[in-house]
């Protein structure tokens, strides 16, 4: 059974809002673009409100769905591309090269690693304190 919060359709500015939010359009925007004549401060007010609604929020995720769906998929295309490239014994070295660099950026395998190291008297501090349990642990 479909919940009536969910099943209800929307209204005709209702649908307009979640057609300019799914397009990429900010809530905003969309709100007073649908026809609601009001202020920006109302406006930015009301689409946020409105977009918490489940009938609304399920609306605008129903019709960015198609365009996810072929980002991922041409996403997915542009890396089998890269490897197919990265992996063929006939390719350049330089295309190689190439295509690895891309799709280590396009996987986020080159990010850089984040390295903590501490420096100052709190290092000193925790290695006196850890020497000193070390000596007692010793001297037991």
């Amino acid at each position: 059974m479909s919940n009536p919060t969910t099943a209800r359709k929307l209204n005709i500015r209702q649908e307009r809002f979640a057609e300019f939010v799914a397009s990429g359009m900010s809530a905003t925007e969309a709100w007073l673009e649908a026809g609601y004549k009001v202020s920006r401060d109302v406006a930015a007010t009301n689409a946020a409100e409105s977009l918490r609604k489940p009938q609304i929020a399920a609306r605008v995720a129903a019709l960015r769905k198609p365009l996810a769906d072929e980002i991922r998929k041409t996403r997915e295309a542009k890396l089998r591309r890269l490897e197919e490239i990265a992996w063929d014994q006939k390719a350049r070295p330089a295309d190689v090269i190439a295509a690895l660099k891309v799709h280590n950026e396009m996987t986020g395998d080159n990010a850089p690693q984040k390295l903590v190291v501490e420096t100052g008297p709190k290092t000193l501090d925790s290695i006196r304190a850890r020497a000193g349990q070390v000596s007692a642990a010793l001297d037991r």
